[in-house]
């Protein structure tokens, strides 16, 4: 007999339905930062399914992992906070038996963003060229990156060490705004700095 056969008997038989929610502290964070996770298994009656095993399911790019985290406290709740190095779906779940089904709470995506640092002149000459230089993280070569004022004004490419160099010259007088932008990537978001003011003269 198939397996989706054996669970519908085993439905019929009483097996009782486990549902499954979770919602997390943040969608987005930078490199390095961690998402809380706070969760739920109850039966289809709203019965807490406490006790348990609780598995945290990871998908990423690079592939899927399953690894325990804890157990569901008696009111059937469970929590953890996980520390996150590229994107990620994170959804959890808890072991079919006899008599209850394979509890699976929906996927969280969460977005990873690349760490900027970089620095720019506070005061500029129009047509004058500048160097503007900074570092990515995690390190990596091949990133694009874009010096942007609310259009693209130079761009370059991080090296083996995660740091870049753009070459820019200021065409317009006034007080700027400059940020670095960087290309949302397979396992990672767009990411981008904050805004920095220049004076151009």
């Amino acid at each position: 007999m198939a397996i989706e056969e054996v669970k519908k008997v085993a439905i019929a038989m009483g097996q009782d339905k486990v549902v499954g929610e979770v919602s997390s502290s943040v969608d987005n964070l930078l490199y390095g930062e961690s998402a809380a996770f706070n969760g739920t298994f109850k039966l289809a009656d709203g019965r807490p399914v406490s006790g348990v095993p609780v598995y945290m399911d990871i998908k990423r790019s690079s592939g899927t992992t399953r690894r325990a985290i804890g157990s569901t406290a008696t009111d059937g709740t469970f929590q953890t906070r996980v520390l996150l190095g590229e994107t990620t779906d994170i959804s959890f779940s808890t072991d079919e038996t006899w008599d209850r089904t394979l509890g699976q709470t929906p996927s969280k995506s969460i977005g990873v963003s690349r760490v900027i640092s970089w620095k720019i002149p506070a005061s500029m000459k129009h047509g004058v060229t500048y160097k503007v230089t900074g570092q990515v993280q995690p390190r990596i070569a091949g990133v694009n990156v874009v010096l942007d004022d609310g259009a693209k004004v130079g761009s370059g490419t991080t090296l083996a060490d995660g740091t870049f160099e753009i070459v820019f010259t200021p065409s317009k007088i006034g007080a700027k705004q400059f940020r670095i932008v960087t290309d949302g990537e397979i396992n990672f978001s767009s990411s981008k700095s904050a805004f920095v003011s220049v004076l151009v003269r």
